[in-house]
């Protein structure tokens, strides 16, 4: 937030819940994007090493799911 503030870029922060499936698991479930760059119209995901590591596939469901709605999801 600290960044996005300095550089005055325009965010909102966990703006809405997007319905996913988890292939995974073969269930419907929600994400909520972490921030949402409305000028570039960008998902911004922030997660751990540990969660990339662990949770691969939920991350690839979620972001199809943003892509399906005009969204650029990118993770950090």
């Amino acid at each position: 937030m600290d960044k996005l503030d300095k550089e005055k870029i325009k965010y909102q922060y966990e703006p809405f819940r997007v319905e996913y499936f988890d292939s995974k698991r073969n269930i419907i479930r929600y994400a909520i994007p972490d921030f949402l760059l409305l000028e570039s119209n960008e998902i911004i995901e922030i997660k751990s090493s540990y969660t990339i590591k662990n949770q691969i596939q939920e991350m690839k469901d979620k972001f199809n799911a943003y892509k399906k709605l005009g969204y650029s999801p990118k993770l950090l």
